[in-house]
């Protein structure tokens, strides 16, 4: 598997998995983002995607589909170049890991911008995922 790609099985489809996702995960905003995750052991080595990504941009926010698209493009570019960290996380300790990122700003923001903030998001899911699991087994 390529290391820089962003297949389609990266991608967390299906109506059922969504919705456990927003209902059942964790949150938090790293402007101009929020974050919602869910993770769980994995049971059996033969999944061999661990980390499934959602990508939104809210309709509400904005209103034409060309800026929905772009910002969609740029978040998704930039979580493919940083994806490296929690691919390795996931793999380590064994975690299946869902994660939705709700673009909410109202203005387009550059690229480096939002480069930026999503690795400060892989840090801080990071973070949060060992803070939890640290939690749960004592």
């Amino acid at each position: 598997m390529k290391i820089f790609s962003f297949p389609k099985k990266e991608h967390l489809c299906g109506d059922k998995n969504i919705e456990l996702l927003l209902k059942q995960g964790y949150a938090f905003i790293i402007y101009p983002f929020r974050v919602i995750y869910l993770f769980e052991k994995q049971e059996n080595t033969i999944n061999e995607v661990q980390v499934k990504v959602l990508i939104s941009v809210a309709k509400k926010k904005h209103r034409r589909a060309n800026s929905r698209n772009r910002l969609k493009r740029l978040m998704r570019e930039s979580y493919r170049l940083n994806k490296i960290n929690l691919l390795n996380f996931a793999k380590e300790n064994a975690l299946n890991i869902s994660i939705a990122f709700q673009y909410i700003s109202d203005e387009i923001l550059k690229y480096n911008f939002i480069e930026s903030k999503m690795r400060e998001i892989s840090i801080k899911l990071i973070n949060n995922i060992e803070q939890k699991q640290h939690n749960e087994t004592s």
